[in-house]
């Protein structure tokens, strides 16, 4: 595996030049993936602060009346199941995901920020005030019991919150998530934390208590967050636990259900035309939304409801109702219950004092529910869409900007009343925020938030169990010596083919395949010994030979039945391997050879391609490529990169590299991003469809050359068992820190990006430096930018005189990513493993 800017042979410092030009052509990575894939993971287990009933009591059977007796129940062995894949609730609540990426990202930043040790910011977030008050938190101790198995958890309380029943329920369903993924988090933090203890901040009041400017290392967990703070919010259900609730059983479960059937009981032509609320009018936006509202449903605002909204409004001030002993003060006359609202069409949603936990009863109804703008967020709420899930409308801390209310929102919310009024059947916002409801917050989906959200705290909380960690003035020093930006654009080339394509699709077809086949740098030695051609060099040579015998690259059925002996035809490979028999001469045995694996790799890809587009509507690789590029046309967006290598690795496990890093999914799509930038570069000039605006978004190379070139640098630092490992050439196959090295080279080029996009700016403004760091001019950049990265050729990335040589290994049962494992050297050649 290598970058696709040069052959392998070019060391001299040009060949870097263009290995980074590469590199910085994909751009900055996402931070979202990378970082929260190659965090250190640690997993939570919490004691239980309620006394759990005994299992058969539970489950509403009377000890010693199970119905068995204990000979039968010795007969009757529950069969084991197998533990679910790693992760795989992640696949089936994918809204999980990209919401933590939203709510860690400022986390990240705070940090990669921070001066402070864990422990440090352990003891910064116990000591947070609000002027006198301590906001109520408890600190949760997890650690890994050693003769079960099973991680264990205890509670400190640092300070009483002023509700208390709002600790309990949001530690009882941390305490559920815990146990419903433990096999899995057990294993997670015995290999992530090498059993070290692990502590976090659980934060049970209104507001976020981790101030962005603070920049401590790590966050609290918290209801909600908002742009100030690095608080992750969490599953908020505590109604369950509020003495107000008015339900015999007030658990999410329930009133989802209660919600759900109510909704199916009331048809939407059934349902009350009203827009309806009720809440306390004296808290947050609603001092001064409500009065606007109220203002025209009792016409002083100079129009009527109707004529402003499409429909009237049954909106009352309800106050703040509070119980003691069990007894409610200061309800309200107009008090409705919860299901209640599921009788109207429209429902308005406004924060209250800061987030309102409302949201998800009122989508559970099934009513259109128009949503003001917060600062405060919910966990689920980066998931909702305008038009999709609600209908969205701005709003200020204290109400709306009363003129744009009146020349935007209102007549907004009238045009989605008219056009929605008279259906006979639910309307699809109404119909997709409710589906939402239903399937993505289920209590399966709440453990798999808290399992995402655990995984990545450990990021920063599991001290000294980084296996790469990237070198801020080393990142700053190699991004003041690269070249200008011009000189690195020149240095980008696209793969050109020696030969004339009937069409369009012929040759993106054809450059498709060969990046689909680009793998197994590992059997470099062994190729070179037997061909004279590397890995790369031994594709190129198949893929013009297969062009030029007219094979049939484009029929998917061709490749379903591309056999054994056109790849020894056309790859030139001799797998087989002629041996001896001891005592008989003159008789050989032939077998196949080391290079077996990996012929029948090429094969194996080229099968499956084959097998996966004569199933689809597409008629080629190419065809499919072409069809994602028009459809995004069609939607009217703009040319996107990553959107075409989501669906390429969606599609083709070839495409989909990843893997798991200490139980968290790292994506690195390597070949489908440098086939798309590939595209980008030889058909931008000629075709529009493959300018692609948001090239930025794709990552570095995550090949085997940056790494060695990074730690060489002294941007990427390995731990020391690491470091052993790769300098000893010790065989990494399978092993996660494989992932790590590569992981960590593609944040170690993100930096580098950002660190050189942000003194180009500053030389363009007349500052020549850096953080500190002196940057030579553009001139002298130019003049010797080569030699200041790499004093000869010897050093240059994919050098074997220094860095050493990588190694991969045949994997028996590899899946689908085409390459092989991989027996990492000092040049930390780390290939896609997993699918």
């Amino acid at each position: 595996m290598r970058t696709i800017a040069v052959p392998r042979r070019a060391r001299t410092p040009a060949r870097l030049v263009a290995l980074l030009a590469l590199a910085l052509l994909l751009g900055a990575i996402s931070l979202s993936k990378l970082r929260a894939g190659t965090a250190r993971v640690a997993i939570h287990h919490l004691e239980a602060e309620k006394k759990r009933l005994p299992a058969a009591e539970e489950h509403g059977t009377p000890a010693g009346e199970s119905g068995n007796t204990n000979e039968q129940q010795q007969e009757q062995q529950p069969q084991q199941q197998q533990p679910p894949e790693p992760g795989a609730c992640f696949k089936q609540f994918p809204w999980i995901q990209p919401a933590l990426e939203t709510f860690y990202a400022p986390a990240w930043v705070a940090a990669n920020a921070s001066t402070q040790s864990s422990e440090e910011a352990l003891e910064s977030l116990r000591t947070v005030t609000w002027g006198k008050y301590h906001p109520g938190m408890d600190e949760v101790i997890l650690s890994l019991n050693p003769q079960s198995g099973r991680v264990e958890m205890a509670i400190n309380e640092v300070s009483k919150p002023n509700q208390v029943h709002k600790k309990r329920c949001m530690l009882g369903l941390l305490q559920d998530a815990v146990e419903a993924h433990n096999a899995e988090l057990a294993t997670l933090l015995r290999e992530a934390g090498g059993g070290k203890e692990l502590r976090l901040i659980v934060e049970t009041e209104d507001f976020g208590v981790t101030w962005r400017a603070a920049k401590w290392k790590l966050p609290a967990f918290a209801m909600c967050t908002d742009n100030d703070h690095t608080d992750i919010p969490v599953p908020d259900f505590t109604y369950m636990c509020y003495p107000e609730a008015r339900y015999r059983n007030s658990s999410w479960p329930s009133i989802q259900d209660l919600l759900h059937r109510k909704s199916d009981m009331v048809g939407w032509h059934e349902r009350h035309p009203e827009l309806f609320h009720r809440s306390n009018w004296g808290v947050g936006p609603r001092r001064g939304l409500m009065p606007l509202l109220q203002s025209y449903a009792n016409g002083s605002a100079g129009m009527s409801a109707v004529d402003a909204f499409g429909a009237e409004l049954d909106i009352e001030d309800t106050g703040f109702v509070q119980v003691d002993k069990g007894q409610a003060s200061h309800k309200h006359d107009s008090f409705v219950w919860l299901d209640g609202q599921c009788d109207y069409k429209y429902l308005i949603h406004t924060a209250g004092f800061s987030y309102s936990g409302g949201l998800k009863y009122k989508l559970a109804c099934g009513s259109l529910v128009f949503k003001f703008s917060s600062p405060y967020v919910e966990f689920f709420e980066p998931a909702l869409k305008d038009d999709v899930h609600v209908v969205a409308l701005p709003a200020t801390k204290e109400g709306v900007d009363v003129e744009h209310f009146k020349q935007a929102s209102a007549p907004r919310i009238k045009q989605v009343v008219q056009r929605t009024l008279n259906l006979p059947d639910q309307p699809p916002i109404a119909r997709q925020g409710q589906a939402f409801v239903r399937e993505q917050l289920t209590m399966e989906a709440l453990h798999c938030y808290w399992l995402g959200a655990l995984q990545r705290t450990c990021a920063e909380a599991v001290q000294g169990s980084a296996d790469v960690s990237v070198d801020a003035e080393a990142v700053a020093a190699a991004a003041a010596a690269l070249p200008p930006p011009a000189q690195v654009a020149a240095a980008c080339q696209f793969m050109r083919l020696p030969i004339r394509f009937d069409d369009l699709e012929a040759e993106v077809n054809a450059m498709a395949i060969f990046h689909l086949l680009d793998f197994g740098s590992g059997f470099d030695s062994m190729l070179l010994a037997k061909t004279g051609k590397d890995a790369r060099e031994t594709v190129q040579f198949g893929l013009l030979g297969m062009l030029m015998h007219g094979a049939a690259l484009g029929s998917p059925h061709w490749l379903r039945e591309f056999s054994a002996y056109q790849a020894f035809q056309f790859f030139n490979i001799d797998a087989s391997e002629d041996e001896a028999v001891p005592g008989l001469p003159g008789v050989v045995l032939t077998r196949q050879g080391p290079l077996g694996a990996y012929t029948n790799k090429l094969r194996e890809v080229l099968n499956e391609t084959g097998q996966i587009l004569g199933d689809s509507t597409h008629r080629s690789l190419g065809a499919l490529i072409l069809a994602n590029l028009d459809a995004q046309a069609a939607a009217g967006g703009q040319p996107s990169a990553a959107a075409l290598v989501e669906e390429l690795a969606e599609t083709f496990p070839a495409f989909d590299d990843h893997g798991l890093y200490h139980g968290h999914q790292v994506y690195f799509y390597r070949k489908a991003q440098l086939l798309a930038a590939q595209l980008h570069l030889r058909f931008r000039g000629e075709n529009a469809r493959f300018r692609f605006t948001d090239m930025d978004q794709l990552t570095v190379d995550s090949g085997n050359v940056l790494p060695a070139v990074f730690r060489r640098q002294g941007v990427l630092k390995l731990s020391d068992g690491l470091a052993e490992a790769v300098d000893a050439g010790t065989d990494l196959q399978g092993d996660e820190r494989e992932r790590a090295l590569r992981a960590g080279a593609v944040a170690a080029g993100a930096r580098i990006c950002e660190a050189a996009a942000a003194a180009t700016a500053d030389e363009e403004r007349g500052e020549q430096s850096f953080e500190g760091v002196n940057r030579p001019s553009a001139a002298k950049r130019a003049e010797g930018a080569e030699e200041d990265v790499y004093p000869s050729a010897a050093d240059a990335p994919g050098s074997k005189d220094d860095l050493g040589v990588v190694r991969t290994q045949p994997e028996e049962g590899m899946e689908g990513s085409g390459e092989a494992a991989v027996r990492v050297g000092p040049t930390s050649d780390v290939p896609p493993t997993g699918r």
